[in-house]
């Protein structure tokens, strides 16, 4: 039998994939985020290990030790790994750590203690919206959105989890729009949100309503 979480609740980046997919697609997200069946293993972002390199790198006060280090442990799990498609997820986060070191590996980011943010309660749906970093930059928290895929972002997709780590992290501290940061690892590129995407909080509301209607009967 699969444990059922009752209550509807899951990522923001879950609610960013329910929000721009088709209404088959739903679906099977809000399945994914309900049931958890015995010995599922836990789901782990793909880019999970470039993204503990990243933040590991920054705590060591951007030591390219750091990097080196996860990139050799993560090479040494390809060299024994079997499964194409576990080796291809080892050679996409290789990759991203390179990237992200050449693009990025500059910045002097700084880590201050990591504030776990409270889940965000819409229409009756929780949503967790923990950024992939939360640095400091001359003296200005930032909160930090990775995108590592060779794919090039969506803006509606950038927009959405954009504004959800905005309205979140308000139960904190007060940030400004700005400080809210959209990096494109392959690219290379970073952008700001604005805060023009405040048109997009109904949409995120009517989402959830939608969410919620839809709970009970999936």
């Amino acid at each position: 039998m699969a444990a059922v979480k009752e209550q509807p609740a899951l990522s923001a980046h879950g609610l960013m994939e329910f929000m721009t997919s088709s209404f088959y697609a739903r679906e099977e997200i809000l399945r994914r985020y309900k049931y958890r069946y015995p010995g599922q293993k836990v789901f782990a972002p793909y880019y999970q290990a470039a993204i503990t390199a990243i933040r590991e790198y920054h705590r060591a006060g951007n030591d390219p030790a750091a990097l080196a280090a996860r990139l050799a442990a993560l090479e040494g799990l390809l060299r024994g790994e079997r499964n194409p498609r576990i080796q291809v997820r080892l050679r996409e986060n290789m990759r991203t750590i390179i990237s992200y070191e050449k693009h990025f590996g500059r910045r002097r980011f700084t880590v201050p203690p990591q504030v776990r943010v409270p889940p965000l309660l819409v229409s009756a749906v929780s949503v967790t919206c923990n950024p992939d970093l939360q640095v400091m930059e001359a003296d200005e928290r930032l909160l930090i959105s990775l995108h590592c895929a060779m794919t090039k972002p969506e803006k509606e997709a950038v927009a959405i989890l954009s504004q959800l780590a905005h309205e979140a992290y308000q139960k904190i501290e007060v940030v400004p729009p700005r400080n809210v940061r959209f990096l494109d690892v392959q690219a290379g590129t970073e952008a700001s949100w604005t805060g023009r995407g405040k048109r997009r909080w109904p949409q995120i509301e009517a989402a959830c309503r939608q969410i919620h209607a839809l709970w009970p009967h999936i």
